[in-house]
């Protein structure tokens, strides 16, 4: 017996892909290899606008091609 013969797997139902990953993948075929410094420059746009949930999803799409530098966009900027 085949571990998947009862129908539809939990998993496709929902199409099966990470929506990070669908959007990461939407914004590299827009910005190329510039993709995750444009990612990295609206997460910290949304941050200093005061936009915590913007700046976690930009952060998010960073992480997708730069694990490093969304770690770094993550990090709040120390004051002069």
């Amino acid at each position: 017996m085949a571990a998947n013969d009862n129908g539809t797997a939990p998993e496709a139902a929902d199409g099966g892909f990470d929506p990070v990953l669908v959007t990461a993948l939407r914004h590299f075929a827009r910005h190329g290899l510039d993709a995750a410094r444009v990612a990295h420059a609206e997460a910290r746009r949304a941050a200093a606008d005061g936009q915590a949930q913007e700046a976690a999803e930009w952060i998010a799409i960073t992480a997708m091609f730069d694990r490093r530098l969304a770690a770094s966009a993550a990090r709040s900027p120390i004051p002069a």
